[in-house]
């Protein structure tokens, strides 16, 4: 394929078989969402241009010494890149198995060389070790390992709202996009298609070096309305990209800023404008959850501050620890409708965090989610049932901070307890500078 004739033979040739559905559902990473439509306009793939800048600031030269072949598969919001005869495979739809009340369904799938993540939900009896109610096989029936699980239970199995979402990833002994998903004594056959490509001129891309991320915004016209999606990714397995979707604007060469219209929360956004010369998008900062790294610490009542803890490769500062009093009462109804209501003291604490050393690689501390050990919380049983009581105000009094200091606040603490047993855990840290990316028209 030495021309864009040839290359334009080539998916004439092959466009046929490929199959789009409008109607997507979104990657459920701990919990379930509504399918969205799929606006993109598929052609096959063309070779990426990559914009060359430096620090965020960037000019728009472009080279085509990487010959590059970007994908997108709806309800990831990831880029998917590929070179040479390098294969990228996608679920174009979901896949269902039920019987009478009971189901499990397969929403994405996707592979990167011989791993296959996939999206799945159901209503058959789940428990966190999934693996031990499901497994992978291929086509010649070899079983997959599995690599990595995230798995969200609502309710007991004898609920009627019982309910689970997981996101797992398997590692075959070669590439593939065929297999099956047992349960018990059902097999879902799952069949992934090859995934085109994004058309030249709807697509610009970035590569921001100091969060190893390449970021791609693809526009499309849907009515009177342009609409932009972010799509990224991350080299760092397990790290996640988001952005402030509200915060996102589009900047013309006169500096007058366009904010979106409206946004799906699926890294898509609407505005009232259209592409011209010297427009660019504009994204205030980027955030990067690091999925893989966790610390456990022992936190007295009367430990001397501050205190030094590491997360992966930060080092961070308790600045302050406030132990706090208080009544935990709510009602509380049982699965044969008996109302109880519970009422017993209780502590939460309220730390105060901030890095230790400033970082050199211009990313901020925005959050850190944190638990204390489940044996030091209060645990109420009404006629069998467990139940844990939930601080209505925890999300209120923890929250994402573009401030110097984090505040996170535990409840539900045993009002005996002097010390608590906790973890960190997924750490978000926002990058300080801009990434500002020039659209074409």
């Amino acid at each position: 394929m030495n021309n864009l004739e040839n290359l334009k033979s080539y998916i004439d040739d092959n466009m046929n078989n490929i199959m789009v559905t409008n109607e997507m559902k979104e990657s459920i990473q701990f919990k379930i969402k509504n399918k969205k439509h799929n606006h993109l306009k598929w052609v096959a793939a063309i070779i990426l241009p990559i914009f060359i800048f430096s620090s965020l600031a960037f000019n728009e030269q472009i080279s085509y010494a990487a010959q590059k072949i970007l994908s997108y598969l709806p309800g990831t919001n990831k880029i998917f890149q590929t070179y040479g005869e390098n294969k990228v495979y996608g679920l174009l739809g979901s896949v269902e198995m039920s019987h009478n009340e009971s189901y499990i369904k397969v929403n994405t799938a996707y592979n990167e060389d011989n791993t296959v993540t996939l999206t799945m939900e159901g209503n058959v009896k789940i428990e966190k070790e999934i693996d031990k109610y499901i497994t992978v096989v291929d086509e010649e029936n070899n079983k997959a390992d599995i690599i990595s699980s995230d798995i969200m239970i609502s309710n007991s199995i004898n609920n009627n709202d019982y309910q689970w979402s997981a996101r797992c990833t398997y590692e075959f002994l070669k590439e593939t996009n065929k297999f099956k998903i047992i349960y018990d004594n059902v097999n879902i056959p799952i069949i992934m298609s090859e995934l085109p490509g994004i058309p030249l001129e709807t697509y610009n891309y970035i590569s921001v070096q100091n969060i190893n991320t390449d970021i791609a915004v693809v526009t499309n016209y849907v009515e009177d309305r342009l609409e932009v999606n972010l799509l990224s990714q991350s080299y760092d397995k397990e790290k996640s990209i988001s952005f402030p979707l509200n915060d996102v604007y589009l900047q013309d060469s006169n500096g007058n800023k366009f904010y979106s219209r409206d946004n799906n929360h699926e890294n898509t956004l609407y505005f009232d404008r259209k592409l011209e010369n010297g427009i660019r998008l504009v994204i205030p900062y980027v955030s990067i959850t690091d999925n893989d790294v966790h610390s456990k610490m022992t936190i007295g009542k009367y430990d001397s501050l501050p205190l030094d803890f590491s997360l992966g490769d930060k080092e961070l500062v308790i600045n302050n620890v406030e132990w706090i009093e208080y009544n935990e009462k709510f009602n509380y109804r049982t699965p044969e409708n008996k109302n109880h209501i519970i009422e017993e003291a209780a502590q939460k604490i309220k730390l105060t965090i901030s890095e230790g050393i400033v970082n050199s690689d211009k990313l901020k501390l925005q959050n850190i989610s944190a638990v204390v050990d489940k044996e030091q919380l209060n645990e109420y049983i009404k006629e069998g049932v467990k139940v844990i009581w939930d601080d209505p105000y925890a999300d209120i009094n923890s929250q994402d901070s573009r401030d110097e200091n984090i505040e996170i606040v535990l409840s539900n603490i045993k009002n005996t307890q002097e010390e608590v047993n906790l973890i960190f855990y997924a750490p978000v840290y926002t990058t300080v500078d801009s990434v500002i990316i020039p659209l074409r028209p």
